[in-house]
């Protein structure tokens, strides 16, 4: 089939469990539907989506407006009804495409069909998502269902494949359906961010996406790289070299931020994006995104921005002025220890990738790489001696209010190695500063996370309950405040939100870190659980599947590969070598995974890679969207 986008949206009034094998972990029903249509649920297939009885369809990477103006563009629903018969089933079939023989195409093709063939084909297509990398909970039906839930409204907005006719633009807190709606009059403004793509998308969103589907993952990163040029651009036209990413993206990869401080001061969000990259990395080992994905380019050309950015102390310290860190509280200020590490860690980047991988590097390149190890060296991060803390940023007072977490974020995502003390110092000292209806995200999933490391369970479960003061209604549609923030609830169907749930339960009580040579594991019990699993983790082309019980965990390979061999092992244990199909049972301790080649028995990491033609990317017959009642 064309690489067309197919809107084919039925609304069947019939048995939920049709569809699902486990309803009581996947199926979101109600007797009485929401009128407020906030808590309406999202349904689409990363091309197009909408919400339930919702008079507007939204499309990838169309929008209205220019500059700080634009916003989605609404397109009208052929399927905003409200029905009055338990037992009517209606069909719509819409096909929308950038080229007009592109959506006939489709139309026609999906006119030939029945709809039972709609529906079954639909189903199957989902069924197939979920199998290839998913959570299960048993004893606990609230978060079993909230898990799901959030990881389905991420994915209804990432397509399956790439459309070489309208490239995937992005994930906007907000998901693909909503964004066309600059003041809404039932909360404060822009609390959709109108279908923008911000540093969510790549430090809480891709995490996730990236262990259960990392295929999925490339075209988060492909966003970023689709719009280098602009970047590019953006760094000229502010006075610095390389590539800075806008706070705020759209089609054009132009700023197009509203707020005219986040667009100055928050650049931490370059840092962001050459992170993701790194991650992405370390979890799939993908040699093809460094050259035919233009990751490559985008590692240097980040480091460029920052060796730019930065000004040398009088003690030959590198400094970073003029920031806003996560905590948005707070800007124009100097030496943010979030933003300075994150810029480290994007300075180091392009030496980790030429020391494993072998690029071609000519040798301005590699003159460039030893100047960014240089300075990333010598980078400025601020760490107070006599109370064994990080400060925020220069001339930080412990009594000031902070948004969300900022500096808890050194120890994880940016796995910063610190003592432990400093670690729970992190942690406790602004804990005490942060906003309790701050958005969730930035908080209560780092918080719960940070406490499994420290070991303290008690208050990691109570930071993991925060969370949930932000799923709303019976289709538990995630908000980016909870709903007793004074000012509101803002953003809804925030799968920034979502994406902060799963990577507490993933990269928090799973215990997953994946590292430069190795993924670490540490798995435990979620909340008022009996056990739970997650389904399908990837690592390096490998799949497990990771079972959690009271005191125990059981690892099953369910995917190999033909050229490596896995391993599991701890300090006191010989690598033990998994075969697939067979599982092993470990106590709940930490553990070690490593790729090896079994010729050897070591891990191999040097392959020379040539720079080639980006490949065009074949599509899957698109993907139908069902809701039922």
């Amino acid at each position: 089939m064309s690489a067309c986008v197919v809107w084919m949206l039925i609304l069947a009034w019939v048995s939920p469990e049709a569809f699902c094998l486990n309803p009581q972990d996947h199926i979101l029903e109600t007797d009485d539907f929401p009128q407020d249509d906030r808590f309406r649920p999202a349904i689409g297939n990363g091309h197009i989506a909408t919400n339930v009885l919702s008079d507007t369809i939204y499309m990838n990477g169309v929008f209205n407006g220019r500059g700080s103006d634009s916003h989605r563009a609404r397109i009208p629903a052929t399927s905003s009804i409200d029905p009055d018969n338990d037992n009517m089933s209606s069909v719509f079939i819409t096909a929308i495409s950038t080229d007009l023989e592109d959506a006939l195409h489709a139309y026609n093709s999906a006119m030939a069909m029945s709809s039972d063939t709609l529906l079954v084909t639909h189903a199957e297509a989902w069924r197939k998502v979920f199998e290839e990398g998913h959570l299960e909970v048993n004893g606990n039906p609230d978060v079993a269902l909230s898990l799901n839930t959030g990881l389905y409204y991420i994915l209804s907005s990432i397509p399956l494949s790439q459309d070489p006719l309208n490239p995937f633009m992005g994930l906007s807190p907000g998901g693909l359906s909503r964004g066309g709606v600059a003041f809404p009059n039932k909360t404060s403004p822009y609390n959709d961010y109108l279908g923008h793509v911000f540093w969510d998308m790549d430090t809480w969103i891709l995490p996730p996406v990236m262990s259960l589907h990392p295929h999925l993952a490339t075209l988060l990163i492909s966003s970023r790289t689709r719009v280098l040029p602009s970047a590019r651009q953006h760094a000229n036209q502010t006075g610095y070299q390389g590539a800075r990413f806008p706070w705020e993206q759209a089609q054009t990869g132009e700023e197009v931020c509203p707020w005219p401080e986040a667009a100055e001061y928050q650049v931490h969000v370059t840092a962001d994006v050459s992170l993701a990259l790194r991650q992405y990395l370390y979890a799939t080992d993908d040699v093809t995104i460094l050259t035919n994905g233009h990751g490559l380019e985008l590692a240097m050309d980040v480091a460029r921005f920052w060796s730019s950015r930065v000004v040398q102390n009088d003690d030959g310290q590198y400094e970073i002025l003029g920031v806003m860190g996560p905590d948005e509280y707070h800007y124009n200020v100097n030496n943010s220890v979030f933003t300075n590490y994150n810029a480290k860690l994007s300075l180091e980047l392009p030496a980790y990738i030429r020391d494993t991988y072998n690029p071609y590097l000519s040798e301005t390149e590699q003159g460039e790489i030893d100047t960014f190890s240089h300075i990333a060296k010598n980078m400025l991060i601020l760490f107070d001696e006599k109370k064994q803390f990080h400060p925020q940023f220069e001339g930080f007072a412990l009594n000031e209010s902070i948004k969300q977490s900022d500096v808890v974020l050194l120890g994880f995502p940016l796995l910063m190695s610190m003592p432990r003390n400093v670690r729970r110092n992190d942690l406790v000292i602004y804990e005490n500063l942060t906003d309790r209806v701050g958005p969730d995200t930035g908080t209560w999933s780092m918080h719960s996370l940070t406490r499994l490391e420290l070991n303290e369970k008690e208050a990691a479960a109570d930071d993991f309950r925060m969370m949930f003061r932000n799923i709303n209604g019976p289709f538990k549609i995630f908000s980016e405040k909870p709903a007793s923030n004074p000012s509101g609830i803002r953003c809804v169907n925030f799968i920034t939100a979502a994406g902060g749930l799963l990577q507490a339960a993933i990269f928090g009580y799973a215990g997953i870190r994946y590292r430069n040579h190795h993924l670490d594991i540490r798995p435990r019990l979620l909340p008022n659980s009996t056990d739970w699993a997650v389904r399908g983790l990837h690592y390096q082309g490998f799949k497990v599947d990771v079972e959690i019980f009271q005191n125990m965990f059981k690892l099953t390979l369910v995917k190999d590969r033909r050229d490596k061999e896995i391993c599991l092992s701890n300090k006191n244990e010989a690598c033990e070598i998994l075969k697939l199909r067979k599982s092993v049972t470990k106590p709940q301790q930490r553990f070690k995974i490593f790729i090896r080649d079994p010729r050897v028995g070591t891990a191999t990491l040097a392959l020379r890679i040539q720079p080639s033609v980006l490949l065009q990317l074949s599509l899957l017959l698109p993907l139908v969207t069902v809701f039922t009642l």
